[in-house]
């Protein structure tokens, strides 16, 4: 960052000349805002490109983070899909065999099926 520099006499004579203000009104004026931006600093077009490289390369290391815990949850979620469809295909073919047991005991009691 750069500290602010120009000529006052310059601003004081175009207050003068375009405002028509006095030479001691333009003269204070010019002083006062050389005195206030004496301490102030400005980012120079250097710095703001520097800034911008650095904030460029924290948005590409949190995009990568965000496609690596992306990744990850995609394996997860197709973990716990497996998990789930084999659970169901279990679930399923217990309830087949469970209706067929008590179909088959139902059949057995009225003597339609015999008994080996």
């Amino acid at each position: 960052m750069s500290a602010v520099a120009f000529d006052t006499l310059k601003l004081a004579r175009k207050l003068r000349d375009t405002a028509h203000m006095s030479q001691e009104q333009a003269e204070g004026i010019a002083d006062a805002l050389a005195e206030a931006m004496s301490g102030a600093e400005l980012a120079t077009k250097g710095d703001l490109r520097e800034l911008e490289l650095k904030m460029d390369g924290r948005f590409d290391a949190l995009g990568e983070r965000v496609e690596r815990r992306a990744a990850e949850s995609d394996g997860k979620i197709q973990a716990v899909k497996s998990d789930l469809l084999r659970w169901l295909l279990i679930i399923g073919v217990s309830t087949i065999l469970t209706v067929l047991g008590a179909l088959s005991a139902i059949l057995v009691r009225l003597s339609v099926l015999p008994l080996h």
